[in-house]
């Protein structure tokens, strides 16, 4: 009796199939969406399809609504950010044709509109360019896109071009293409001001895409009420760091991590280096509970000293969308072009001669072709050189170097009170074909910036500070005033002899509009008496 209750049992686990996953989300996607898309998955899983068909409505679809309400933007640009926007509309649309974009007066799926002033952008100093609110309520748009009308520390009035690359960031942030760092990308958005357009790129088109893909499947899933196991592929990765060994420069150094996931279903994975100078390969879909292996290495050739890299794994993880692995190595140097004159070089009548020195580690064959100027007017030449030289950014004492010496004499050209110079040095060596070493130029004493910018400013006081110096050349500063009795000008204690540090303090209380000030600095140099700052901002 045994056997055939075996057998029944048998021929009923064969009946049996594996829970039907829910469709793979794609790298890159936005966070917010993937908790969405899971969400719905736990709510098909549990049989409650009526609530899975609430959330569903918050998917992005091929149909979109817009409603464009510029009501707080300047009458005079209102023509041109119109303009902007029907562009950006009609590059999604050329990306995605199946996408019908609109725009209505009614509510809306995204709402765009406009504010003065938008509040920080997250960790900095400066507005953002647009703030993004979702929501989840039927009486309000899915997605309202807020652009400021003013930009940077130094409160810019927005362009058109900024304009569209918002619209073309509020479109993709809706069909939940996570934001990124690509540079030009829709969604590599950028608050400050700008006057590169933005772009779609190929990957924000794949992911959209996808993102549109699993929402139908979703969608047509709660139509036939079929349940779904919520798809959880999980990331995980070793080692988390990477140390290793020190490695001469213009040599790579190799490395390899091993990524498994310990998921329910297929991790699908992108990775990168976050500079050009560590590549990796590998990536690709992983199998539940299967591993690979990437490879990478670091290039060398520009490098030199401690370097900290890492490598960026983008995944559809929904827990971890994105992790790193940090990459350490110690580079010792081929190379060092030195110089024993400050990094800012005073230049006089006569302009400005200067001396650096390519120093080679022993070993090493660069032999220089030809050395080139670049930034002002001048003239170097080279011989072969040894002696005894320390290396400050090292903090090596001297000891006894040999390489080439290049004397450097820049004419006495206008350039105003500083400028960058450097020298470009050919080599026979392929790994380093061209060595480069800049230099600062400033002519007498110079304020730094060169102007202060204060932005807006209301009521409250609020600090401000700059620097006054000539590096290598000793000076007293014997006063520091304003003309305007909106700002107050002190010395900050430092125990340098050619670089100061003064404070400046807006006191409040301006009457609104423009400021334009002065802060006069008496010298004991002769034929620099006087340096004058100029003062710039808003009062409101």
């Amino acid at each position: 009796m045994l056997a055939p209750l075996l057998l029944l049992a048998g021929h009923a686990f064969q009946g049996l199939s594996a829970p039907e996953l829910g469709p793979m989300v794609s790298p890159g996607s936005a966070a917010l969406f993937h908790q969405l898309v899971i969400g719905i998955e736990e709510d098909l899983q549990a049989g409650q399809f009526s609530r899975a068909a609430t959330k569903a409505r918050l998917l992005p679809g091929t149909a979109i609504t817009i409603r464009w309400d510029a009501t707080n933007a300047p009458s005079d640009l209102r023509e041109s950010y119109e303009e902007a926007r029907d562009a950006a509309i009609k590059q999604w649309r050329q990306n995605i044709p199946q996408l019908d974009l609109k725009l209505v007066q009614a509510r809306a799926d995204i709402k765009i509109s406009f504010e003065p002033l938008l509040a920080k952008a997250p960790g900095e100093t400066y507005p953002a360019g647009a703030a993004l609110f979702f929501s989840d309520s039927k009486s309000e748009p899915r997605l309202e896109a807020v652009i400021g009308l003013k930009r940077g520390v130094e409160r810019r009035a927005t362009t058109e071009r900024e304009v569209g690359n918002s619209v073309l960031y509020a479109i993709g942030a809706y069909l939940g293409v996570e934001r990124t760092t690509s540079y030009g990308g829709a969604l590599a958005y950028i608050d400050v001001p700008t006057s590169v357009p933005a772009r779609v790129m190929a990957h924000e088109v794949f992911v959209a895409n996808t993102n549109l893909h699993v929402a139908s499947e979703l969608e047509a899933a709660i139509k036939a009420h079929r349940r779904l196991t919520p798809a959880r592929p999980g990331l995980f990765l070793e080692p988390e760091q990477i140390d290793l060994p020190e490695t001469l420069q213009g040599e790579r150094a190799p490395f390899s991590l091993q990524v498994n996931n310990r998921g329910n279903s297929p991790l699908s994975l992108q990775v990168a280096g976050d500079c050009s100078c560590v590549h990796v390969s590998g990536g690709g879909v992983i199998a539940s509970h299967e591993s690979t292996l990437i490879r990478g290495e670091v290039d060398t050739s520009e490098l030199s000293g401690q370097f900290h890299r890492r490598v960026i794994l983008t995944s559809n993880d929904p827990n971890h969308p994105v992790l790193g692995a940090s990459v350490r190595v110690n580079v010792r140097p081929a190379y060092r072009i030195l110089s024993s004159q400050p990094k800012v070089v005073i230049i006089g009548d006569q302009g400005a001669d200067l001396e650096a020195y390519l120093v080679i580690e022993p070993g090493i064959k660069i032999t220089p072709l030809s050395v080139r100027l670049d930034g002002l007017k001048g003239k170097v030449t080279y011989e072969p050189w040894s002696g005894n030289l320390a290396d400050p950014d090292r903090k090596e004492p001297a000891r006894p170097r040999e390489g080439y010496l290049f004397r450097i004499h820049v004419d006495p050209t206008d350039f105003g009170v500083s400028a960058q110079i450097g020298i470009a040095v050919a080599t026979d060596n392929p790994k380093f074909p061209v060595l480069r070493r800049g230099f600062g130029i400033q002519r007498g004493i110079a304020v730094s910036p060169d102007e202060l910018y204060l932005g807006e400013v209301g009521a409250k006081a609020r600090p401000f500070s700059f620097l006054v110096s000539r590096p290598g050349h000793p000076f007293r500063l014997l006063s520091a005033s304003s003309d305007t009795p909106y700002l107050k000008v002190g010395k900050l204690p430092t125990d340098s002899k050619d670089e100061f540090k003064l404070s400046v303090s807006y006191l409040g209380h301006a009457l609104p509009g423009p400021i334009r000030a002065s802060i006069l600095l008496t010298t004991d140099e002769p034929t620099q008496r006087t340096v004058v700052l100029r003062v710039s901002g808003e009062a409101r």
